[in-house]
């Protein structure tokens, strides 16, 4: 289970009936999908959080990442957080802003393949001015290879 939290919202875990879309494509898998920003002229501040095990190996962490509206004016964030370390991050510069199609990212987590509990957030931050910037999450793994 997830923490959520949504400046906004209530919650950034959305499915079609609750949520629409977005501009997007809805879910990648599933029904679920994390729909962090998505509203213009307000700040927005969302997360997902959940503590794991990951035992010891190597680790990959396997997500999928849709961008299909960005105000590229107003540096919003997306950040991928291992313990409150950032692993991975982009903004709504991102080259993939304005597609609806997810983009399958693979993130090397071995650092923190130790056999401890770890707290794994996503996070998104926004304060869209023109258009609003909307990050869209699914499919969640963590791979380990002993």
């Amino acid at each position: 289970a997830w923490t959520e939290y949504s400046t906004n919202f209530g919650t950034p875990i959305c499915n079609v009936a609750t949520c629409g879309t977005g501009g997007g494509t809805g879910p990648h898998g599933g029904i679920y999908w994390v729909w962090l920003g998505g509203v213009k002229g307000l700040y927005e501040l969302g997360t997902v959080t959940q503590d794991m095990t990951i035992p010891v190996g190597t680790a990959t962490l396997r997500f999928r990442l849709a961008i299909p509206s960005c105000d590229t004016s107003s540096g919003d964030i997306f950040e991928v957080n291992i313990d409150g370390v950032t692993v991975y991050s982009t903004n709504s510069a991102d080259p993939s802003c304005g597609t609806t199609s997810y983009t399958l990212h693979v993130i090397d987590v071995s650092a923190y393949a130790d056999g401890g509990t770890h707290s794994l957030q996503f996070r998104g931050e926004t304060i869209s001015v023109t258009y609003e910037t909307s990050f869209m999450v699914d499919d969640v793994s963590l791979l380990v290879t002993p």
